[in-house]
């Protein structure tokens, strides 16, 4: 099985490299008036960035879906007005249709490995477009900020073929199936990529990476499934631990200096405060001297984070670990896809 799916991601992937881009558009959002956007063709960027709505002074940020998902979908709309609250010039990538943004009774796991060969063409042609502005000098590459969700962050990823390096790409659990088995590291999001890469850990070695591939990898209650407030079952969790990395990373955005994380060797030492004295923001725009594994825990209901500040660090204390954290991990894909995604019939 592992076999022909691999198969199938280098033919999909060698039909993509040739393909004329088809239904990759890049939507920009109306500075103070979202959600009012443009949206076009990627091959028409240009248009976009010579419209009186972009201001090249601005820090150019775009979101970027996975699997499944769309520039409407809750995600994305969540993650881009959060950001449209900032003073940048808001971007959302949408390759619905590569990524397969329909649903059969759920997202069908046969799709999977094809939405993964399109994710090389989706970034490359996301290269080309920003490359083409850089050229012109409506933008610099340290001003260039991509936040990718599951597939979406390996997309960011590609950024990394840029004439100069972006200066921050933040991956909210990047998809692990295929790319921690399978993929070369040419191929996933990793901390060569940007000048400053940022992981936050939501369900790793289920649907998440279980690599640590940031400069600053943020694990929230360890990273892993059970997320507070999402089902130990299987059949009814239906991703919400792995789509909990957008939806705590929305707060951050919004709430930008109400969160802390903790620098540690691992949850355990978190849990027992055996820890450096060392704390960093969970936000957006990024602690660009945020580095190593950093922990914080959550709520189970919104508002998930906790409200913490840098201000009094030192008093925090870690709630009480669930008995379900981390019941389990996965290293292959296929073996059992009931596992994978917690959805299927």
């Amino acid at each position: 099985m592992m076999r022909l799916c691999v198969l199938l991601l280098i033919v999909v992937s060698s039909l993509g490299k040739d393909a004329n881009l088809p239904e990759i558009n890049l939507r920009f959002y109306k500075m103070g008036e979202y959600p009012e956007y443009r949206e076009v063709h990627i091959n028409q960027a240009a248009e976009l960035f010579y419209s009186s709505w972009y201001n090249s002074s601005r820090p150019f940020v775009i979101y970027v879906h996975g699997f499944t998902e769309h520039c409407d979908g809750e995600a994305a709309t969540n993650i881009t007005s959060a950001l449209a609250t900032l003073d940048y010039n808001v971007f959302c990538l949408d390759w619905g249709t590569l990524a397969y943004d329909f649903e059969i009774d759920g997202p069908n796991l046969a799709l999977y490995p094809l939405a993964v060969g399109n994710v090389e063409v989706v970034g490359l042609a996301l290269v080309d477009a920003i490359n083409n502005e850089i050229h012109k000098g409506n933008m610099v590459p340290s001003q260039v900020n991509c936040i990718g969700f599951s597939l979406g962050a390996h997309v960011c990823g590609f950024l990394r073929n840029l004439d100069s390096k972006p200066s921050v790409i933040v991956g909210l659990d990047p998809a692990g199936p295929l790319f921690d088995t399978e993929s070369p590291i040419t191929q996933r999001l990793t901390s060569d990529d940007a000048d400053t890469v940022h992981v936050v850990h939501s369900d790793r070695g289920w649907l998440g990476t279980n690599r640590d591939d940031g400069h600053a990898n943020f694990y929230i209650n360890d990273g892993k499934r059970t997320q507070p407030g999402c089902s130990i079952f299987l059949a009814v969790d239906k991703g919400c631990s792995h789509t909990r990395a957008w939806m705590y990373y929305t707060e951050a955005i919004l709430n930008p200096n109400s969160s802390v994380a903790t620098k540690c060797d691992n949850y355990d030492k978190f849990m027992l405060n055996f820890c450096e004295n060392v704390y960093y923001g969970f936000r957006f725009p990024v602690d660009t001297n945020a580095n190593g594994k950093l922990y914080l825990n959550t709520n189970p209901n919104v508002p998930y984070l906790k409200g913490r500040s840098l201000t009094g660090v030192a008093g925090i204390q870690p709630v009480p670990r669930s008995m379900f954290q981390g019941i389990s991990t996965m290293n292959d894909m296929f073996v059992n896809p009931l596992k994978l995604f917690g959805i299927m019939k």
